[in-house]
């Protein structure tokens, strides 16, 4: 493993000796104060520890660091009896949860992720002393999406979508939720207490534009769930279009306040002029204490009859939400608009990343190389996270405003944006 520090910073580079580290996630045990980051290690994830002519593992990183990430320790596999069915199985998705709420079981560690290889399975891992061992609890078939949370009663969740909404890209067709409890740190979870939320039919994939070709399109990111760390209550924000009249999505929350039945879908994000536009790709964040939520997107507004330029957008919103006034007010996060940036099946020689090449159409072109089936062309940043403490927000974001050469030629480049936004009195 490499670590490397920045100099004058705590910021570090994780990189395993199976190659460079996507998708992180990092959990903090509040009374030990150790830290756990997790990520995709590898693809495939498959390693042989015992030789090539020997059975394959399945290689699930997770590191830690008892010095507040002043340094990290390297990684332990938390998947090393987990034997690959195929040689290119691979990860993807892990999560990472602490059990901070007082009592018995606190300071157990979850780890979630989603094992391809070729049918989506999310394997459940646990840790009762620290992370530095590992046991598989679960493993729940046919799935995607997926992730690990925790309630206020020490109850381990673990909420997944049905792999047949996927279609093989990891996001959603419909939005459709099922959430899964367990009051035995895992052991076995509450099929009576399964939640099945179906949406409108949703939307998976954006255009670049209203006049771009029907096939040059990006996903729109993930939905995402939050606990009210102050009283178990959940939240649920997605994307999906309205159940009559457009088919442009919104953003909707959805929340379960009482343990039995959640509410309707209440529309977040306003539409000015009644102009219906494209949003995609929301966040959201609940303060510590309990009173307030922060949800942020990808909008599009700013460009309502080219819909293609973007403009993130968020919302505040006092605890519990009792109707879609709660969210009247939006403001503008970014101050300008971007271009989505994507390769999706724009070819022209020098304007896309050769790691991510373009989709081509291969009806029209004929035989194609392997490599140019354009796998992750239609990817632009699917991950945005919003976090905070009871001052403030964090939210990071893909922003796409600044430009760059080569080849001869001036495009935008994809970039990551930090704010930090203060709570409303």
């Amino acid at each position: 493993m490499a670590l490397r520090r920045n100099r004058g910073s705590s910021v570090y580079s994780l990189t395993p000796h199976r190659c460079d580290t996507a998708d992180a996630k990092l959990a903090r045990d509040s009374t030990s104060g150790t830290v756990y980051f997790v990520a995709n290690a590898q693809r495939p994830s498959v390693y042989y520890p015992n030789g090539p002519s020997q059975p394959g593992r399945i290689y699930s990183p997770v590191w830690r660091s008892t010095s507040n990430g002043d340094t990290v320790q390297a990684p332990i596999n938390a998947t090393g009896n987990l034997t690959n069915q195929a040689w290119n199985d691979l990860t993807d998705a892990p999560f990472v949860v602490v059990d901070n709420f007082p009592g018995t079981n606190q300071g157990d560690v979850y780890l979630s992720f989603a094992w391809l290889h070729p049918r989506s399975d999310i394997i459940l891992c646990r840790s009762t002393n620290g992370g530095l061992d590992w046991q598989i609890i679960q493993q729940i078939n046919d799935t995607c999406g997926g992730n690990v949370f925790m309630t206020t009663n020490h109850e381990v969740c673990v909420r997944w979508q049905p792999d047949q909404d996927c279609r093989g890209r990891g996001h959603p067709y419909t939005n459709t939720l099922y959430i899964a409890r367990s009051n035995n740190r895992g052991a076995s979870f509450y099929t009576t207490n399964v939640t099945h939320l179906q949406s409108n039919g949703g939307t998976s994939l954006f255009n670049r534009s209203s006049t771009s070709p029907a096939n040059d399109q990006f996903a729109g990111g993930v939905a995402e769930l939050a606990v009210n760390p102050a009283n178990g209550h959940l939240y649920w924000v997605y994307y999906d279009k309205p159940a009559t009249g457009t088919s442009r999505p919104n953003i909707y929350l959805r929340q379960l306040t009482n343990g039995l039945e959640w509410s309707d879908p209440i529309q977040v994000n306003v539409e000015p002029g009644g102009v219906a536009t494209d949003q995609s790709e929301p966040a959201m964040t609940v303060k510590p204490d309990g009173t307030k939520l922060f949800i942020a997107w990808y909008d599009r507004r700013d460009d309502p009859s080219n819909q293609s330029l973007i403009r993130m957008y968020g919302s505040f919103a006092a605890l519990p939400i009792l109707s879609s006034n709660a969210f009247a007010t939006n403001f503008p996060v970014s101050t300008v608009i971007f271009p989505p940036v994507f390769s999706g099946t724009h070819t022209n020689a020098g304007e896309y990343d050769s790691v991510y090449p373009p989709l081509y159409d291969q009806g029209v072109l004929g035989c194609v190389p392997g490599w140019y089936l354009g796998a992750f062309s239609q990817y632009m940043g699917d991950y945005d996270l919003a976090f905070s403490d009871n001052n403030y927000v964090y939210y990071t974001w893909g922003d796409n405003r600044n430009t760059t050469t080569n080849h001869g030629v001036t495009r935008n480049q994809a970039d990551v944006r930090f704010i930090r936004l203060a709570w409303p009195h």
